[in-house]
């Protein structure tokens, strides 16, 4: 492999793994803001429950009762579901995998530190070897995001094109390093 194939390589890597690292922030911060409005309608309907249930035993109120009954069954829906998704531990997969994704992308902008800087291309085509070997084994094990998550990304980096990768090098790397790469040959 020659220095030019080496560097289109490494930028591509630099995208997709900005582009994923991104979508999984989005995802997380997503699952938490789930988990967070879950738990508020839990902790609003228990605590109209309780109160209502107060109310209704000093005396026999329709309305208390129904309100009684419609809030605990609110609260122990939503009990259910914070516990069978359990939005809090995705939450935090989508965010680990989005600090594994984020090191990685450091790590591949000082490969191309090192590409401009003319150091030696076998070393740095085996230090990519095996960074790229590590990034597709992370792959395998990525968490699950939505298509919300990736257009809150999309966004947040730009206003759509995700597949005009060479545009997208702009969002991921300084200037310097645009400038000095297009001097690799």
């Amino acid at each position: 492999m020659n220095k030019s194939s080496l560097k289109y390589e490494l930028m591509d890597a630099l995208v997709s793994v900005g582009w994923t690292h991104k979508i999984q922030e989005k995802q997380s911060e997503l699952y938490l803001k789930k988990a967070q409005n879950f738990q508020l309608i839990q902790l609003v309907s228990s605590g109209i429950a309780s109160s209502t249930l107060l109310a209704n035993i000093q005396g026999s109120i329709g309305w208390v009762m129904w309100l009684t009954a419609i809030s605990s069954l609110i609260s122990f829906a939503f009990s259910g579901i914070l516990k069978a998704y359990n939005y809090d531990e995705l939450s935090k997969a989508n965010k680990r995998y989005a600090n594994q994704q984020f090191i990685i992308r450091e790590k591949i902008i000082r490969l191309l530190y090192s590409l401009i800087n003319e150091t030696n291309l076998d070393e740095i085509m085996l230090e990519w070897s095996d960074l790229n070997k590590e990034r597709i084994e992370l792959s395998e094990h990525a968490p699950m995001t939505t298509p919300k998550a990736c257009d809150l990304a999309s966004y947040e980096l730009k206003s759509r094109g995700d597949n005009k990768r060479h545009e997208d090098y702009a969002l991921f790397l300084s200037e310097h390093i645009l400038e000095n790469l297009n001097n690799v040959k």
